[in-house]
């Protein structure tokens, strides 16, 4: 009878053991993660974006519930550090955890929008424009193909759309303005560009061709 409890206790031991075994390895590691984490946005801060992601990239191998978010974070310090393949790969590994994802997928138009790959960029635009359809990003990013394609009629109204539904934001005014010049329109293109300097005042763009049509 001794003998028994004796293993019984033994194997409680053990057993308790292994749990605070357990246990402690978790809360290092959640510490560790935390540390690397804020290191991580310091060296961001500093401009180190290899470093900050260099930081980060063993947690890409731990298939646990933030691994998205890691992939998103990675991804994004690549298309600072101007690591574009590794960050579009990052990019669409999110997007296969998450398809609904529009971070994942505004992630890859910032790529792609660096790479010049203009057909590409499009089409993901309006990818991005079917699931969210006023999504701002999306429309600015559509609005910068039209404009490398110089179709300037289709520039000209897909601009004044998204003026009208974000008329406190200067973008898409740049765009308009941009599009009438192109048009001909050199009046037209200097209200917008006076409207631009209402939100931007600054814009050195808008104030150029304002202070060229007023020296006419």
């Amino acid at each position: 009878m001794k003998l028994r409890m004796l293993r019984y206790l033994m194997l409680l031991i053990v057993i308790f053991s292994l749990f605070v075994l357990i246990t402690t390895r978790s809360v290092y590691s959640n510490i560790n993660n935390e540390v690397i984490w804020s290191n991580s946005y310091e060296l961001e801060a500093k401009g180190k974006y290899k470093a900050a992601a260099g930081l980060i990239e063993p947690l890409l191998t731990q298939g646990n519930d933030t691994l998205e978010f890691t992939l998103l974070r990675y991804a994004w310090l690549n298309y600072l550090g101007k690591n574009f393949n590794d960050a579009l790969r990052s990019y669409k590994r999110a997007l296969t955890l998450n398809p609904s994802s529009l971070d994942a997928q505004l992630g890859i138009t910032l790529v792609l929008l660096a790479q010049q790959e203009w057909n590409e960029l499009e089409l993901v635009c309006h990818k991005i424009l079917r699931q969210s359809p006023w999504n701002y990003h999306a429309h600015l990013r559509l609005m910068e193909t039209e404009q490398y394609n110089k179709n300037w009629l289709l520039l000209k109204n897909h601009a004044q759309r998204v003026a009208s539904h974000f008329p406190s934001e200067s973008e898409p005014l740049l765009y308009l303005a941009r599009a009438e010049k192109n048009l001909g329109a050199q009046k037209k293109a200097y209200k917008v560009y006076n409207r631009v300097l209402k939100r931007q005042p600054g814009n050195i763009e808008a104030l150029t061709f304002v202070q060229r049509m007023k020296s006419k």
